[in-house]
């Protein structure tokens, strides 16, 4: 008799692990958003630490899935910045888009369309400019990141060497201004000049149309 109650024990003992043990694992993201959600959490992570200085298995351990089937989806880490930069680039091309269909100053407007979307999307901001990318093994990436800079170009009519150059002069404003703002550089140097950013805005965008608009 006392043999066949260590024997109930045993197995009341064996099921009540087995569910403790079950309620441990986490929940399993469902593969087909896997991708979505390894791009959202590393813009996430990217934007609130300045830095794009992480490893793709901490990403899927914190969305509790394995490493492996992170990989599944990137091969490696640059492989998720890559896609990371292409969403970008086409995100900052509907902007300007968008910005275009409704503009009657296009290059000023343009200009702050930029800035809006840098600093609405700094972790997909910081991936587009921050990584260096072999363009020629991505085509699309290419394709994504021409395409928002033919935005510009467009503006002038024709796409030429001196059209390009001034697009470039532009874009080094543009973005400098981009980057004191986002690595917050500017607080400081603003307050003592007392001097508002939306004064500082619109100084640099005048700027850059006096370029833009010079022989």
């Amino acid at each position: 008799m006392l043999t066949m109650v260590t024997f109930l024990v045993t197995i009341v003992n064996m099921i009540r692990a087995s569910q403790k043990y079950t309620k441990k694992l986490p929940t399993q993201k469902k593969h087909g958003d896997l991708a979505n959600s390894l791009v959202e959490i590393a813009v996430e992570y990217i934007s609130k630490n300045k830095s794009t200085e992480f490893a793709l298995r901490d990403l899927a351990s914190k969305l509790g899935v394995s490493h492996t089937a992170a990989y599944r989806h990137f091969k490696s880490k640059n492989a998720l910045l890559e896609h990371i930069a292409m969403k970008g680039f086409e995100k900052m091309n509907t902007y300007f888009q968008e910005c275009l269909a409704s503009t009657k100053s296009p290059l000023e407007d343009l200009g702050r369309a930029y800035i809006q979307f840098a600093l609405k999307f700094p972790g997909y901001y910081r991936v587009m400019f921050g990584v260096n990318f072999d363009h020629n093994l991505n085509p699309e990436l290419f394709g994504a990141c021409q395409g928002a800079f033919d935005s510009l170009l467009n503006l002038f009519g024709k796409n030429s060497k001196t059209n390009s150059v001034k697009a470039i002069y532009a874009w080094s404003l543009v973005h400098g201004l981009v980057m004191l703002t986002l690595d917050g550089q500017l607080e400081k140097p603003l307050e003592d000049a007392n001097l508002s950013y939306k004064e500082m805005e619109n100084k640099v965008l005048k700027i850059t149309h006096m370029l833009l608009n010079s022989n």
